[in-house]
């Protein structure tokens, strides 16, 4: 993302462990610069060992000025995570027997590193040794952006009415990987979002297969409005995303190409064109995980 409204960023939840390819603290310093707002990051980490440290580290002044703010916070952006390694910040921050035990008393999911069942109630296991925002703050909040990873292997295939690219006129749509733990409304709507964008792929490594370089991508028409859509389309595209103002681009275009056969020359009338936002490059190592996926379902139900 490279345009924000001047906003103040406040982190949410302490640094992730070591082996997430991004820290907390490094993206709220990226968003707090993009903003031109002032940043509070935590340094901590999102869990430790015992309930004292975690009462003295939220007790330390720079800590405590970040964690005071929850209460004045307008929008908040959090990470949902099943409890599964690939897709749970706490799971990777504890040890293996202890992850395994708390499955066993029924933790299912997390959001900002609180624990919840199947039912979404939550679970206090953890909850004094966690330096992040409480439930109760986050309900306070009055508006929240929740942000999950991938759709826990769920696969649409959006053929619904047969598909162009690849030439599959007859196929239906379908969706995989179904279990009973994925087969919840937010995996089904990430899936659906990823299988129409992983269509949309296809159709653009066909272009760079003939040489085409993709240096950005233009989302529009009634889809580019769907935050979900846009928020995960440069992880599957693997390029930025520009998403102009609302418009007919379709007829624009057209009047474009007949302003440039009227005036002749060898390019076409620069027109310029109001951008609503811009998001870069998402999570290259998820993309292709999502791509690999919806490619072996497609391939292993149609010849193409």
């Amino acid at each position: 993302m490279t345009e924000l409204p001047k906003v103040t960023v406040v982190q949410l939840t302490g640094a992730h462990p070591g082996g997430v390819e991004e820290n907390a603290v490094e993206i709220v310093r990226r968003m707090a610069s993009i903003a031109r707002g002032p940043a509070y990051p935590i340094y901590a980490p999102l869990v430790v060992n015992d309930v004292a440290t975690a009462r003295s580290l939220r007790n330390q002044p720079q800590i405590a000025d970040a964690m005071k703010r929850y209460r004045d916070l307008t929008k908040a952006i959090v990470p949902i995570g099943s409890w599964e390694p690939t897709a749970s910040l706490v799971l990777a921050s504890l040890p293996k027997s202890e992850g395994a035990a708390l499955r066993k008393r029924g933790v299912r999911a997390e959001v900002c590193a609180r624990l919840m069942d199947d039912d979404g109630n939550p679970l206090e296991d953890l909850a004094d040794r966690v330096i992040a925002i409480t439930l109760e703050e986050l309900r306070r909040v009055p508006e929240v952006v929740a942000v999950a990873t991938g759709a826990e292997g769920l696969v649409l295939l959006p053929y619904l009415d047969g598909e162009r690219t690849p030439n599959l006129p007859h196929a239906a749509g379908s969706l995989h990987g179904l279990r009973r733990h994925t087969m919840t409304p937010e995996n089904l709507a990430r899936a659906a979002v990823e299988g129409m964008l992983c269509g949309l792929a296809d159709g653009l490594d066909a272009l760079r297969r003939i040489g085409v370089t993709a240096r950005r991508i233009l989302l529009v028409g009634g889809g580019a409005r769907s935050a979900a859509i846009r928020a995960v389309a440069p992880t599957v595209f693997g390029a930025p995303v520009h998403v102009p103002a609302p418009g007919e681009y379709v007829a624009l275009g057209a009047a474009r190409q007949a302003a440039w056969v009227l005036a002749g020359g060898t390019t076409p009338p620069q027109w310029r064109a109001e951008t609503w936002s811009v998001i870069d490059n998402g999570d290259e190592e998820v993309g292709a995980a999502v791509r690999a996926r919806y490619a072996a379902i497609r391939n292993a139900l149609h010849r193409t």
